[in-house]
């Protein structure tokens, strides 16, 4: 301090005591309107200011602070878009990003230059990886949680090298999900073994859920299980008066996971929806369109503006339905249709979200585009990061899901890893 000048000292000293003022003024407003300005800083930056002081750590990890900002985020729709990539080699290890939406409109890649835009996406560090790592399923989203399927050796099955984890990417927290034994003593060689995910959350019991449903073709016998983070045990629902028509994962809406299927009921249409409500544990069925029932497209679920949507397809045309009173068959409503015209190049066009000046988020057989449907502008939208020059999506794009950040805690048993942010060719440990 004696080498230190007077002067300096004071000037230090008055901007100590002005700081130290400010946040007395801070601290000395009510706790709702502390709350409210916190929650609408970026995330990252309420992660800084649970270092700033006690008393705001104490307010942050409140579970009545975590559930306003998650509310917070979901209705300001301050969603993103996680991918996983392989970067066009077959021994590179697979790699997630996150992408903000609100950067992929006209009007943002109107204000920067198309390559500045996809700097801003940026690559998600799980904490969990290793060199190891030679396969990444997204299996579900929900309320910003990811639950991630992981393989060592490539295979596109579960086995004894396989893990799955529920991670918090925002918070870094993840845990560890048991594989069930099923997984890891059927044959690897028998094409008629089918296993889908699903990952939501149970309302009455503030608790997430994993789901799985298996079957073996051959015997036409499906079997549904859930995981509980909150008791970290599997159990089995054994009676499914449902058939399922594929493997993918299921698709979260209004707290239920939906599925493509067949009703074994006699007295039901043999093609329904299959929707299973994480909190009563119940399969249930959504029907069809009418309109749709013969037509020989294929089919694949997803949520589009707030609504479960259908979308059929072939290699001429892609019609987008949506159901806008959920649960209710007459509400169906067939939104556009898309033809080889408006996507020359393009097959099968899936629309994954609906930006807030109009235009459409497409994903096609070729990657990511954007659809400006009242010009009929198409661009493609290809990824770029400084830090490993461009993001190959064009045959892995099937991996990719929506998600909010969020403070949302995995409770008790779970680790927190270092996640480096790679933006703009820098990394930011945080």
């Amino acid at each position: 301090m004696g080498n230190v000048p007077s002067s300096q000292r004071e000037a230090k000293g008055k901007a100590k005591a002005k700081e130290e003022v400010a946040m007395s003024k801070v601290f000395s407003l009510p706790e709702d309107i502390q709350v409210d300005i916190l929650v609408r800083l970026p995330v990252n930056s309420i992660l800084i200011c649970k270092w700033v002081c006690k008393p705001w750590r104490n307010l942050i990890r409140t579970r009545k602070f975590i559930q306003y900002h998650l509310n917070f985020s979901i209705q300001k729709n301050n969603r993103r878009l996680i991918v996983r990539s392989l970067n066009g080699q077959s021994n590179s290890k697979p790699n997630i990003y996150s992408i903000d939406y609100g950067l992929l409109s006209s009007s943002a890649s109107n204000s920067l230059e198309l390559d500045d835009v996809w700097q801003e996406a940026f690559q998600m560090d799980y904490p969990f990886q290793c060199n190891a790592v030679k396969r990444v399923w997204i299996l579900g989203s929900c309320n910003g949680l990811i639950c991630l399927g992981i393989s060592s050796n490539g295979r596109s099955e579960f086995d004894e090298d396989s893990r799955m984890y529920v991670w918090n990417p925002t918070t870094r927290e993840y845990k560890k999900i048991p594989i069930l034994l099923n997984d890891l003593i059927y044959d690897l060689n028998d094409n008629f073994y089918n296993v889908r995910f699903g990952f939501g959350y149970d309302s009455n019991t503030d608790d997430y859920k994993v789901v799985r449903i298996d079957d073996y073709a051959s015997s036409r016998h499906y079997q549904a299980d859930v995981y509980s983070l909150a008791s970290g045990v599997w159990k089995t629902i054994p009676t499914i008066p449902y058939s399922f028509r594929n493997t993918n994962r299921g698709v979260l809406f209004n707290g239920a996971l939906h599925w493509l299927g067949g009703s074994t009921n006699k007295k039901t249409a043999p093609d329904v929806i299959i929707s299973f409500d994480v909190s009563k544990e119940i399969l249930i069925h959504v029907p069809f369109p009418k309109e749709t029932m013969q037509r020989p497209m294929c089919k694949e679920l997803g949520v589009l503006a707030d609504c479960l949507c259908l979308y059929l397809g072939n290699e001429l045309r892609t019609e987008v339905w949506v159901m806008l009173d959920y649960g209710v068959r007459e509400t169906w409503s067939k939104r556009f249709t898309f033809t080889r015209d408006s996507f020359p190049g393009y097959v099968y066009p899936n629309p994954i979200w609906s930006l807030g000046n109009g235009e459409i988020v497409v994903v096609t057989n070729s990657g990511l585009i954007l659809y400006d449907r009242q010009n009929g502008i198409v661009r493609d939208l290809n990824v770029y990061s400084q830090a490993d020059d461009m993001c190959d999506f064009s045959t892995k794009i099937s991996h990719h899901m929506s998600y909010v950040q969020t403070l949302v805690s995995l409770g008790t048993g779970c680790y927190v890893g270092k996640t480096n942010r790679i933006q703009n060719g820098h990394i930011w440990s945080y």
